[in-house]
């Protein structure tokens, strides 16, 4: 019986450590907010099309339309790397004809403004 109690000590001391593990900060450093690890952007051409591509989390919570004048493409994310948004501003392309940056729009998140050719598409 003493071998059975001193495994099921072993079990509980080993529950124990995992809970305060799986409840310490550390292990939610990979799923931090963007703001704290932040999120960075690759641009390419694929074909006829502009591509970019973010990462950086887990969750994603973004806003993605045509302005009123069907001219621009307006993306709102928040948590944008500083050389991830010099890397958007300075990007330019024959769809994408500028882009423009308001850094801290709604809810704190950058609006990113494409200007786009005639007749582009997104999505």
């Amino acid at each position: 019986m003493k071998v059975e109690s001193s495994l099921f000590k072993k079990l509980i001391s080993l529950f124990a450590v995992m809970t305060v593990i799986a409840a310490s900060p550390l292990v939610y450093a990979a799923d931090a907010p963007a703001s704290a690890t932040g999120v960075g952007v690759e641009s390419s051409r694929i074909g006829d099309a502009s591509h970019f591509e973010f990462s950086g989390r887990t969750d994603w919570k973004y806003e993605l339309k045509r302005d009123e004048s069907g001219k621009r493409v307006v993306l709102r994310l928040s948590g944008l790397k500083p050389d991830a948004l010099a890397k958007l501003k300075s990007y330019k392309d024959t769809i994408i004809q500028g882009v423009t940056i308001k850094e801290n729009g709604i809810d704190g998140a950058a609006e990113i403004s494409f200007g786009v050719a005639k007749n582009s598409d997104f999505f």
